[in-house]
């Protein structure tokens, strides 16, 4: 009597050595990582596809499981500077709050501990920069000033540092951006408004001053 004999798994490590490559870059590949070039990535799904090779959900899962465990060290710091008049006020903005949340467990998952720094008129940027250098800190959140009011930062030595800033209206030296596109936010409102049927659009705003009513105004128009 014939029985039907179950043909083994084709497994990550088939496929690398098909395509004479290592299995890490096979299985990055197949989840598109990006530090694997997209003619590889191509590569390793056509491979796999004519291979018959599906993911094993005991494995993917057990891998999760690990990762979940596994913790990474705090090896440095990050600082958040906070320049507000009244510290506590930032994070009452549930915007900023979201950065702070958001940054503080991306900073943990990479081993980094993330450090509010309140430096109210009275802490000078030279006294700043002192304690940054004193406890090793090279990465700095800078956080946005309120009403349009910020420290004057005076001389303080920014090409120490590797610096990220929230909102336009810090003034500091060029630095990676995170904000609000409110151009965009104005012309996603208007379009999405004018695609549910309405044609009498009007554009509504508190009172406001600088490039933030520029912005939506822009977008609207």
């Amino acid at each position: 009597m014939e029985t039907n004999r179950q043909q083994p798994r084709v497994t990550v490590r088939d496929i690398a050595r098909r395509l004479k490559t290592s299995h890490t870059t096979v299985s990055r590949a197949l989840r598109d990582d990006p530090r694997i070039s997209s003619s590889m990535r191509q590569s390793v799904k056509e491979a796999a596809q004519s291979m018959g090779y599906s993911p094993d959900p005991m494995l993917a899962a057990l891998a999760q499981y690990r990762s979940g465990k596994s913790k990474k060290p705090i090896t440095a710091e990050l600082a958040w500077i906070n320049c507000w008049a009244d510290p506590k006020k930032l994070r009452t903005f549930k915007e900023f709050d979201l950065y702070w949340q958001g940054a503080y467990a991306e900073a943990e998952n990479a081993g980094y501990r993330l450090e509010e720094f309140n430096c109210p008129g009275e802490v000078s940027p030279a006294r700043l920069a002192g304690i940054l250098r004193a406890r090793n800190i090279r990465g700095l959140l800078l956080t946005p000033g309120w009403a349009g009011i910020t420290p004057d930062w005076g001389n303080f030595p920014w090409s120490e540092f590797s610096i990220v800033r929230f909102g336009h209206s810090l003034n500091a030296p060029l630095a990676n951006l995170v904000t609000s596109d409110q151009l965009m936010d104005g012309m996603l409102g208007f379009e999405n408004i004018w695609n549910s049927g309405y044609r009498r659009i009007g554009m509504v705003m508190y009172e406001c001053q600088g490039t933030r009513l520029v912005r939506f105004s822009a977008g609207y128009l």
